[in-house]
Order: structure tokens, then C-alpha cells, then sequence
């Protein structure tokens, strides 16, 4: 439908008339889903400004920004759509076996049993003339029944998986969320949201539609799904008021105007562009091009040999040795055809079936939930394996891996951190102990506490389906369930900050319940000041029966600046002077440097004061407890599966969206990246630059290219369709729905299990453990698959070519 003019639009007042466009008569919403897609996926403020702001936006869509809807007109959802995606098209048996039929292999396999069917039992034997009725079926027969077999098995495999796959994926998407209409607050199926509605947002809602916000306190999105971006993403009026389907709610609730559903979603969109169909798999090309080899070396013998033996038999007839009869002639056609037949292995499709649901189930075992079949032999032959950072070379885990705490420097067993000198002393899970005062311990441990707002709490998760229950053994880990009574899980979930949930993580090591020392402090005693982009600092007041407490946590350069003291590991305060700050400040570097986020913890006192402050407190000197450093470990297995991937000839790269020394130092302790060894490291808009003007320059520096950091969705999808072009048969890892072309596009996505829908449904293989070492697996049994093949491969033709040359001679 035709755009109208925003300029128009926002000169008019809300309540004016507005007059239907040219072309458009029937209908009374003026703004396009394709407009406010275009609004959604640049987050573009100019053209909201156009439309007048959020409120002129709900204007055109007659909608009462307090009240909401009154009633969804059938004419809203036909213009803008439902909040459903169209079913894909459904995966059917017959469709499969369909495909089946379609393999080269398989066609010449069912004509030549045809053919030695129809001639077996109509023609007479050369030797004998009697027409043999009673055999002469028996080895087409046996062909058409070795057919048979593989096409149900590998059809009924296929059928199999689609069908649970798409079981999970239902009950998955089954959620309610609530909406304002009529003024009241209404619990609705996420299908039945329509554009206008406004939807009320809270903490740990993953959004099903597009929206714009009307109001929210401490609204912070992960939008990690969609943009790749890890750091939250702070939402407002003046902020950023543009939410994107698919991101999930951190922390924060407020309202919003939804103004995208289903198709014309952000997530709808890229849904529906991995809707395509899969190119064929090298195993499937190689088999193709084995099957015409084959073809067209059997009909070449056979037409030799019947050349042979008719200029020979014709020979004779002129020579008189022999009389003419078409009965010798046939008997020609019936060994050439032989030829063909016993050229063509007919055992080599059941083979490739066997070894495929072999290696499937064993891939299985090892958490990975294969969906495409021939993805198992295509992991074998992967040259190059572009990895998502968080999650799967990393445990997804915020985690305080090193620091200085009352001036003790310390750093955490097995996190790969390298010691500044020998007196930074090493923590474990069995040594905890820092030599501290138990009050500098207390006082670190609440002002953590008191001073965030992240929780841990017990996943709200839908009921497994009896069939999965019944059928199929998924790990624990994967559907966070236990597998012998399949209740809910115990382990706790944190919800809320990822850099508090390493804090606080930090808070349990050291054996302190960061809950209890929360609760013992009354609301009424304390006023919390919001973490912002600016000011770089979360500061909370708590009033004390000996005075005023002020609790400040931030960017470690910024808040050791506003420090005037130092706390000492026995409790004692001391003057912070130059040497020791200037230490403090090598401390921050080394952390820095490490790939840490840097965080420091200070506080000051105000003995006497008996009120809360209204205005957040600035500039007054502060005693620095502690300075952290925080990261997401990577785990521990990867670097030992990285390693083995070079050592099977597979190039590992890491896609992230981190800025560029964050990932270098983590694709260094991971192995991926060398640089003594000629390695590349290149951020996302340094790359896309390359794509545009100078394909070839990027097409050499390829080879050498480890880290992609800073990247964008578009960057992932080049990356992966150039190596492809350069013949390199490409495995991708991903959870979120912006990876979802680049899994697509791939010879074999891997998505994660605790990824979006999105990304499962684009994918060829699931993670059901989000780990690298499990790509790596995949790929070994891929390879056994590939042997197994080969072996096999060598076996039969052995034989097929002495029966040909028995039946020549």
C-alpha cells in the first residue's frame, strides 16, 4: 500500500480528519507495516519525529495511550496482521520420500530393476530359448526391495526428527502476556497482540512484537538476540524508545505501543528469509557425481559390448557360420543391460542411510540434536568453523576472575588470568580465604548486596511433551529438567544485570548470602540511584543507626577518582597517596588489558545524618573497598577442542560483537588467535568497507582472518558466503535470531539450545549444551561417517568392477 506523505502526517493535529490517499479509500491507518519496519530495524528518531512522536503514531493508529483499544477490528488485523507467522510448509512423509526418489542413485537403481524385471520374465534365455518365469524376477525384485529399505529408513528418519523438532518448538512458543484494553490490564495469547495494542513489559519477558515506549521505569533490554550486541541496551522516551521482537527484558517494566506483529516484525522478517530452500550437501554432490560416473561408464561397457558381440554375430551371419535370428540379438541387449546393472552399487544408498542415522544417534548422545540428516556427513568434511564468543566458547557466566580487595590482589583458579607478579594470590573453590578482616568482608559483601538489583530465581519453564518424555532422551542440561522424574530443575537462574551477577556471584564465593544482607536493610532506610550510561556509577544511601552510608559502584577509572581513601585488610582506613594510587591504576590496566570489564566498589560515611539524600551524591571523597575485574571465562574444554581442530585441518574463527581487544584477548586464551603466527584481527565496519570496495583484497586476507569483532548480522552472512565461494565447506554456531540467515546460509548451522526459535528453525544441528567441544564431536563422528562411506564405497565397486569385467570376458 502507498506510503503517506510524514510531513503531512505530522503537520496534521490528532484529532484532525485524515483523507483517505489515492488508491487506498478503504482504509483508516495511514502508516504502512513497512514504515514501521523500516522504524523498528534503524531505530530511525528522524522519522518517529515525522510521525509525530509516539503519541502522534498512536493517533494514526486510533489508539488511547492510557486506555489503549477498546476493540480489535477485523479491518486493524487485516491491514497490519495477526501476530502469527505462516506454518511453514508441513514436512510430510510422502514429501520426504518424494525427495528420496530424487537422488540419481536411487533413479538408476529402480530402472534397472524394472528393466531386469520386464526382461527376466519375457525374454528367453540365449542358451536355453524357455523364458525363465520362475527366476527371472528374483534380482530385480531384490534391488527394488534394497531400494525400498533406504528410502524408509532415511525418509522416516527425517520424519521423525521434523515431527519432535516441531513438537518443542509449539509448546515453546505457547506464552501469554498482558495488554491494556478498555483501561484495564488483560492477560492475552501472544497471537491475539495487534498493532496498537499497548503492551505492558517486565522484567524477563522475552517481546513477541515490535513496539515503541510510552513510559518505563529502569528499562534495560538484552538485545544480544538481534543485534549481537552483549552490553544492555538502556530504553526510554528520550533514550532509545524503539523494542525489538525477539529481546529480551533485563531489568525495568514499563508500557509500549506495539507497532510490528508477526511477518512485519523484526523477528518475523528474518524468520521468514531462512524460510528457503537448502543447497545440496557435499556428500549428496559427490554422491550425485559418483552415480553419473558410474551411469555413464555402465552404459558405455554395455553399449561396447553390444557393438562387439552384434558386429561378431553379424560376421557370422555373412559369413555363413551363422543363421540370422532377432532371438541373438536380444540376447545381447539382455547382457548389455546386465552390464548396466551390475556397474551400478546397489548397495551404496542403504550404506550411506546406515552410517547417516548411526552417526545421527551418536551425535545425539554427545548433546547434539541433529534435524537434517546429511548434516552429519557435511560436519565431516567442514573446512572452517565461524563461532559465536558468548555462551560457546565462553560459559555465559559473568565472573569476577581477578581483582584487588582491600589490598589484597587476587585473581580465580582456572580462568586463564596471568598473574601481574608472586604476591597475587591464587583463589579456588577449596581455597577462599584472603587473609581479611571479617568486617572489610562484611562491608565489601553489603555494599554489593544493598547496592544491586539482580536475583537469582527458579526457572518458570513449560511442561515437557509426553512424546520427548517417552521417546527421546535429551539431556538434563538441555531441557533443565531431571530425567528420572522430569521435574523442574533446582539450579537457580539469575535475572537482572549481567555485571551484578558476577558481583554477587563474587559475594556467594566468599560465603556471604547477598539476600539476607538485602533484606536486612528496610526500603524505607535506603534510596537507590539507577546506573547510566553517563555517569558511569550505580550509587544506593543507606541509613545506619551510627549515620549515612553512601554505597558506589562503576567504571574503576572513574570512581578511583572521586577516592581519597584506601581500606586496609584489617579494617583500617589510611590516606590514598600517589604511589599507592598509582599502583591501583596499574592494577586497573592489567585488568583491562586481560579482556576484563573493570569495576570498582567504594563508599563513604556521614555519621550524624538521619536523612536520605534526594539528589544523588557527587564529588564528596570516597574509600575504595575493592577493585574487580569481570568477564565472561571461557570454558574449559575449548581450548583443547580448538586445538584439535587445527590439528584436523579446520580453521576456527570467532564472530563477536565485542569491541576489538576484548576479542583478541579471549580468542587468544581460547587458541583461535596467534599473533606470531601471521593472524588477522578486523572489526565489523573495517570489513564491511573491504566487501564494498575491494572484494579481492578481502579475499586474500581471508585465510588469515581469526577474530571478527564489532560485527553485524550482514558481516556474519558475508563472512560465511565468501569462504564458501573460496570452496570451504562452512560450519556456523548461533542463538540469536540475527544469525539466523548466516545458520541458513551455512553448510551446517549449529544453533544454541538455549537460542531463539528463530535460530533453532534455520539450523541444521542444536547444541543441546551451548558448547564448542560439541561442534567438535560433530565433526569426528562426521568424519567416521565419511570413512565408514569410503570404505564401503571401495568394497562395492571392487566388486561391481570384477563382475563387469567377468561378464566382458
Amino acid at each position: 500500500k502507498p506510503l503517506v506523505s510524514l510531513a503531512a502526517m505530522a503537520a496534521a493535529p490528532a484529532n484532525a480528519v485524515v483523507v483517505p490517499i489515492p488508491g487506498d479509500e478503504e482504509s483508516v491507518f495511514k502508516i504502512t507495516p513497512e514504515t514501521f519496519f523500516e522504524l523498528i530495524e534503524r531505530k530511525a528518531r528522524d522519522t518517529l519525529e515525522q510521525l509525530g512522536g509516539v503519541s502522534g503514531v498512536a493517533a494514526s493508529l486510533q489508539t488511547d495511550l492510557r486506555e489503549g483499544l477498546t476493540q480489535v477490528s477485523p479491518a486493524r488485523v487485516e491491514f497490519y496482521g495477526a501476530n502469527l507467522l505462516p506454518d511453514p510448509e508441513p514436512v510430510t512423509l510422502l514429501g520426504l520420500i518424494i525427495d528420496a526418489l530424487g537422488d540419481l542413485m536411487i533413479r538408476l537403481l529402480i530402472v534397472a530393476a524394472c528393466l531386469s524385471i520386464v526382461f527376466g520374465m519375457t525374454l528367453a534365455d540365449p542358451k536355453t530359448g524357455v523364458v525363465d518365469r520362475e527366476t527371472g524376477w528374483i534380482q530385480g525384485t531384490a534391488i527394488l526391495i534394497s531400494v525400498f529399505v533406504v528410502i524408509s529408513v532415511s525418509a522416516g528418519n527425517d520424519y521423525q526428527k521434523a515431527k519432535k523438532f516441531r513438537e518443542l518448538e509449539k509448546r515453546q512458543s505457547a506464552k501469554t502476556v498482558e495488554v491494556i484494553r478498555g483501561g484495564k490490564k488483560v492477560p492475552v495469547d501472544t497471537a491475539e497482540v495487534v498493532v496498537g495494542d499497548i503492551l505492558v513489559v517486565e522484567t524477563g519477558q522475552t517481546l513477541t512484537a515490535d513496539g515503541l515506549v510510552i513510559e518505563c521505569q529502569n528499562l534495560e533490554m538484552d538485545e544480544s538476540a538481534a543485534t549481537g550486541e552483549t552490553d544492555v541496551v538502556k530504553k526510554g522516551c528520550g533514550v532509545d524508545p524503539f523494542l525489538l521482537s525477539g529481546t529480551n527484558v533485563t531489568e525495568g517494566a514499563g508500557r509500549a505501543l506495539v507497532v510490528g506483529v508477526g511477518e512485519q516484525s523484526f523477528s518475523g522478517k528474518l524468520t521468514m528469509a531462512t524460510r528457503a530452500e537448502a543447497a545440496e550437501t557435499p556428500l549428496q554432490q559427490k554422491l550425485a557425481r559418483v552415480a553419473n560416473q558410474i551411469g555413464r561408464a555402465g552404459i558405455a561397457c554395455a553399449v561396447l559390448l553390444f557393438v562387439v558381440l552384434s558386429v561378431k554375430q553379424v560376421i557370422a551371419i555373412t559369413t555363413g557360420h551363422e543363421k540370422f535370428s532377432i532371438v541373438d540379438f536380444l540376447g545381447f541387449v539382455i547382457i548389455a543391460i546386465t552390464i548396466v546393472v551390475v556397474a551400478i552399487p546397489e548397495g551404496l544408498p542403504l550404506a550411506v542411510t546406515i552410517a547417516l542415522a548411526y552417526g545421527m544417534k551418536a551425535m545425539y548422545a554427545d548433546n547434539c540434536l541433529v534435524r537434517v540428516l546429511a548434516s552429519c556427513e557435511t560436519m565431516g568434511a567442514a573446512t572452517a568453523i565461524c563461532s559465536d564468543k558468548t555462551g560457546t566458547l565462553t560459559k555465559n557466566e559473568m565472573t569476577v576472575v581477578q581483582g584487588w580487595l582491600a589490598g589484597v590482589t587476587f585473581l580465580l583458579e582456572g580462568t586463564g588470568i596471568v598473574p601481574r607478579n608472586s604476591s597475587v594470590l591464587t583463589l579456588s573453590s577449596t581455597h577462599r580465604r584472603m587473609g581479611l578482616s571479617p568486617s572489610v568482608q562484611e562491608r565489601f559483601a553489603l555494599a554489593i548486596s544493598v547496592n544491586s538489583t539482580a536475583e537469582e530465581r527458579l526457572p518458570t519453564l513449560p511442561a515437557v511433551p509426553s512424546s520427548a518424555a517417552s521417546s527421546t532422551n535429551f539431556s538434563a542440561s538441555a531441557f533443565r529438567y531431571q530425567q528420572e522424574s522430569m521435574s523442574f530443575t533446582t539450579k537457580m537462574m539469575w535475572v537482572g544485570n549481567k555485571t551484578e551477577f558476577g558481583l554477587l556471584g563474587f559475594v556467594k564465593f566468599l560465603g556471604h548470602d547477598y539476600k539476607a544482607l538485602r533484606e536486612d536493610v528496610e526500603a524505607e532506610r535506603k534510596r537507590t540511584f539507577p546506573f547510566s550510561s553517563v555517569k558511569k556509577r550505580m550509587t544506593t544511601a543507606v541509613l545506619t543507626p551510627a549515620g549515612l552510608t553512601v554505597f558506589v559502584k562503576g567504571a574503576a577509572e572513574m570512581v578511583l577518582a572521586d577516592c581519597r581513601y584506601v581500606i586496609a585488610p584489617g579494617g583500617e582506613v589510611q590516606a590514598l597517596s600517589p604511589s599507592i594510587r598509582a599502583e591501583l591504576e596499574e592494577v586497573i590496566v592489567d585488568m583491562a588489558g586481560q579482556g576484563n570489564r573493570t569495576i570498582a566498589v567504594a563508599y563513604s560515611e556521614h555519621l550524624g545524618t538521619t536523612t536520605l539524600p534526594e539528589k544523588e551524591p557527587f564529588g564528596e571523597p570516597l574509600t575504595l573497598l575493592a577493585l574487580l575485574g569481570i568477564q565472561d571465562p571461557i570454558r574449559d574444554e575449548v581450548p583443547n577442542a580448538v586445538s584439535a581442530c587445527e590439528g584436523a585441518g579446520i580453521t576456527v574463527r570467532m564472530v563477536t560483537g565485542d569491541n576489538l581487544q576484548t576479542a583478541i584477548s579471549i580468542a587468544t586464551k581460547c587458541g583461535i588467535y596467534q599473533e606470531d603466527r601471521g593472524h588477522l584481527a578486523m572489526q565489523g565496519p573495517e570489513f564491511s568497507k573491504l566487501v564494498k570496495e575491494n572484494p579481492s583484497a578481502l579475499r586474500a586476507l581471508l585465510p588469515k582472518l581469526r577474530v571478527l569483532a564489532r560485527s553485524s548480522p550482514t558481516d556474519k552472512y558475508v563472512l560465511v558466503g565468501s569462504l564458501m565461494e573460496l570452496g570451504e565447506v562452512v560450519g556456523v554456531t548461533g542463538d540469536g535470531t540475527n544469525d539466523a540467515p548466516a545458520l541458513k546460509l551455512a553448510n551446517v548451522g549449529f544453533a544454541m539450545w538455549s537460542g531463539t526459535d528463530v535460530a533453532k528453525g534455520a539450523s541444521a544441528m542444536v547444541l543441546l549444551d551451548d558448547n564448542f567441544a560439541t561442534v567438535v564431536k560433530a565433526v569426528m563422528w562426521g568424519r567416521g561417517v565419511t570413512d565408514n562411506i569410503r570404505k564401503f564405497l571401495q568394497f562395492q565397486l571392487t566388486v561391481n568392477i570384477c563382475s563387469v569385467l567377468l561378464t566382458f570376458i
